[in-house]
């Protein structure tokens, strides 16, 4: 009788047999356990031995700490298999380890562990692929249509993506710009970027925008290249984070940008200072700027600062004035300025402010100022660049642009003006303005701007709780006084640095150019020489004595404004040669400034009496 062999004892046999001679069957992942950010990379899954289920596996890459699955899929692995993955975010993060895994059946492959790593070079690099940037672990989406990118980067400081590229024919540039990278966000409300191409603003549209994207497009024409900008007011925000930021003062007006100079809603009623400050240049002169608010619903002009300086027994040490920077400044708006105090500065304990100024009608609203950008410069010079739209219906002349700095605590920090490149903006045109800071007291966060022109102010709305105040009536040409007293450093002056009251008014404004060439000569040369100085310390205490009164006149009368105006253009062409002549020293300063003396006395007395003796001699 025949023995028959258990079917457990078969199947042991076999297993054996098999074991011994077949192959043990591994599935081993390979590649770099370090891989860098922002780059692709290659692991490779291989298998040695059979496989079961024709090679089908099970692919997947979770993170480490939490368990959490990034990726997973079925995969073919017929003897190696290939896993190419570009190393961003949001699926993974860098400095933190990932684990991948292939299972065949009961095979499991071993756990291989990577940590993506940053290389510090690229950290100002951007990666191009597949028609999308990575900037600050975000995808950013473009198109472009009509030439080849160069380059692109991101600066989360001025909030701006810049682009280099070379346009060869008419097309367009569309790019998909994540919110949670650049969004421009302001006053509770979503607002347009400032979009440049070579610096130049030019216009764009948008697209179908939602709460996680904004789309935009830039229609581009043959032979423009070079740097296209996009500039916004927020970067690596959320939007609620943003919405947080931008609506957390509900009294704030949104129906003005932010650079807008208008008052605050916390201001005193009427015409008052703040925001004062003092500082000392190189040159040693004082300095005091601050603010001239009109918080109310007239528009004044012929607004003055007068500051009087005091030693530590409260004794005044010397008295001076000048002009607010905006010549006639609008309901519920303000104004810059700048009281400046030529000489040492030792003895000063404190100083106090006066301010006054004439009840007005407003200027019309013509201006438009659109948004303007901030920059600073490699010798710590602030810059404000932007542009001017005359929107009225005739010439807009010397249009001045009016600028304050402020610290993020807003702090005022610096005051300046300057104008327009074009000094007359027609109907509907525009011009660039560039406005620089000098003296910075502070780390700069934000500014306003005031434009005006002799015939127009600048386009604002009124803040939410002046705008059903009653109409504008006719001035009476009040005059309204503030007053406030400020701690100062130690610092003492002697000279005056006001304005020309007999020439402005009979220029009738400031922005006259016979008004700037003035105050430029002074400024800018008289003032740079000792001998200069104290040429002008003997003369304002002389010239101060009598300037308002003429000047008043000049106001009530128009006859005697134009005799004056004939009377003072002969002095005006000679003190304009200062303006032709190299002045290094004090010498030549004293050279000058006798000779131009001299000349005026024979123009205005010698001449004239040269002139009665000829005359006499006739008529005799």
């Amino acid at each position: 009788m025949r023995k028959r062999i258990p079917f457990l004892t078969l199947m042991l046999i076999f297993t054996v047999l098999n074991s011994a001679s077949g192959e043990e069957t591994k599935i081993i992942i390979e590649g770099d356990p370090s891989p860098t950010y922002n780059q692709i990379h290659e692991f490779t899954v291989s298998a040695e031995g059979e496989l079961v289920n024709g090679g089908k596996s099970h692919f997947r890459v979770y993170d480490k700490n939490t368990g959490t699955t990034i990726f997973e899929n079925l995969i073919i692995l017929d003897k190696s298999y290939v896993w190419s993955q570009h190393i961003v975010y949001p699926s993974f993060n860098e400095n933190q380890t990932y684990v991948i895994e292939v299972k065949n059946g009961n095979y499991v492959s071993n756990a291989f562990e990577f940590t993506p790593v940053r290389d510090i070079q690229q950290e100002i690099e951007i990666l191009t692929l597949e028609s999308q940037w990575i900037f600050e672990h975000q995808a950013v989406k473009f198109k472009h249509v009509g030439g080849k990118i160069k380059n692109a980067q991101f600066d989360k400081e001025d909030r701006t993506i810049s682009f280099s590229f070379l346009q060869g024919t008419d097309g367009y540039f569309r790019i998909e710009i994540p919110r949670d990278l650049l969004n421009s966000f302001e006053f509770c409300k979503e607002t347009d970027f400032e979009v440049l191409l070579n610096d130049n603003p030019i216009e764009y549209s948008e697209d179908t925008s939602d709460n996680i994207t904004r789309i935009l497009q830039v229609n581009l024409v043959y032979g423009n290249f070079g740097t296209l900008e996009i500039v916004g007011t927020h970067a690596l925000m959320s939007l609620d984070e943003i919405k947080g930021e931008a609506c957390t003062n509900t009294k704030v007006d949104t129906s003005n940008p932010r650079y807008i100079m208008i008052a605050d809603v916390n201001d005193k009623e009427g015409i008052s200072l703040k925001n004062v400050v003092d500082y000392e240049d190189d040159l040693e002169y004082l300095h005091i700027i601050g603010e001239v608010v009109n918080n109310q619903d007239k528009a004044i002009e012929y607004v003055r600062i007068v500051v009087a300086l005091y030693d530590q027994s409260n004794n005044i040490l010397d008295t001076d004035f000048s002009f607010s920077d905006v010549q006639i400044i609008p309901p519920y708006g303000k104004s810059p300025f700048d009281v400046t105090f030529t000489g040492g500065s030792s003895g000063v304990a404190n100083y106090k402010l006066e301010t006054e100024g004439r009840e007005t009608n407003p200027l019309p609203m013509g201006l438009q100022l659109g948004r303007p950008r901030i920059f600073t410069d490699d010798l710590g010079y602030v810059h404000v660049v932007g542009e001017v739209r005359n929107k009225g219906d005739t010439t807009a002349n010397y249009v001045k642009v009016n600028g304050i700095l402020y610290d993020s605590s807003k702090n005022l920090i610096g005051v300046d003006f300057t104008f327009t490149e074009f000094s007359d903006i027609y109907p509907d045109q525009s011009s660039s303005f560039e406005l620089t800071f000098s003296d910075v007291l502070g780390e700069p966060a934000s500014y306003e701007l005031y434009v005006e022109s002799q015939e127009y102010g600048m386009i604002y709305v009124k803040p939410i709780q002046h705008q059903e105040t009653s109409e504008e009536k006719p001035s009476e040409e009040k005059p309204t006084t503030a007053q406030e007293t400020t701690p100062s450093l130690e610092q003492t002056p002697s000279s005056k640095s006001g304005g020309c009251l007999i020439a402005t008014a009979a220029f009738g404004s400031e922005l006259a150019p016979q008004v700037q060439m003035l105050r430029e000569t002074r400024d800018n040369i008289v003032l740079k020489t000792q001998s200069g100085s104290s040429f002008m310390t003997t003369f304002n205490s002389i010239y101060y004595t009598f300037a308002p009164t003429v000047a008043e006149w000049e106001r009530e009368s128009s006859f005697f404004k134009e005799i004056i105006k004939v009377a003072i253009t002969p002095l005006i062409t000679t003190l304009s040669i200062l303006n032709y002549v190299d002045i290094d020293s004090e010498a030549e300063m004293l050279g000058y400034g006798i000779g131009i003396i001299v000349l005026n006395i024979g123009m205005y007395f010698v001449a004239p009496v040269f002139l009665i003796m000829k005359i006499r001699r006739i008529s005799s």
